[in-house]
């Protein structure tokens, strides 16, 4: 009886446990300093379909946004309005299609890597949105280089 007992408690135990944070993995310590400094990570939600996660040293703040919808032609179209949000830009040159953009106050980059979207915002009243937008690239670049 025990045996079937802890068959169900891990059974259930696998089925409750929720989807892991990839938008918390996105950007790694060491870059998220390089934008805003040492900041406390917050996770915010999780999904199958996507992720989002905030960065946070006092009232800088680096949001993270990831989504996986279910077509490629959905993945295509939710970049494409993402871009138009910002007023982005192509970024050429890089692994995978990206925007960069302004939405002030904030500088926000956006990749689109197999079906998945990527789309990180920095805000930092200590800079412009431009200057934000310069090491946000540099930083995004790397990221599209990885997955």
């Amino acid at each position: 009886m025990l045996p079937f007992i802890v068959a169900i408690a891990v059974s259930m135990t696998l089925i409750q446990a929720p989807p892991t944070n990839g938008a918390c993995s996105v950007l790694t310590p060491a870059q998220v300093s390089s934008l805003i400094g040492a900041a406390r990570t917050i996770p915010v939600t999780a999904s199958p379909t996507g992720s989002s996660c905030m960065h946070q040293n006092n009232d800088k703040m680096i949001t993270v946004l990831m989504a996986t919808p279910s077509t490629a032609e959905a993945a295509q179209g939710l970049f494409n309005a993402k871009k138009r949000i910002v007023s982005g830009t192509d970024v050429p040159g890089w692994a995978a299609p990206a925007y960069a953009g302004i939405m002030k106050p904030a500088a926000v980059v956006g990749v689109l890597m197999k079906q998945t979207l990527t789309e990180v915002k920095v805000i930092d009243s200590t800079q412009t949105p431009e200057a934000l937008g310069v090491k946000l690239q540099a930083v995004m670049k790397d990221v599209a280089a990885r997955k």
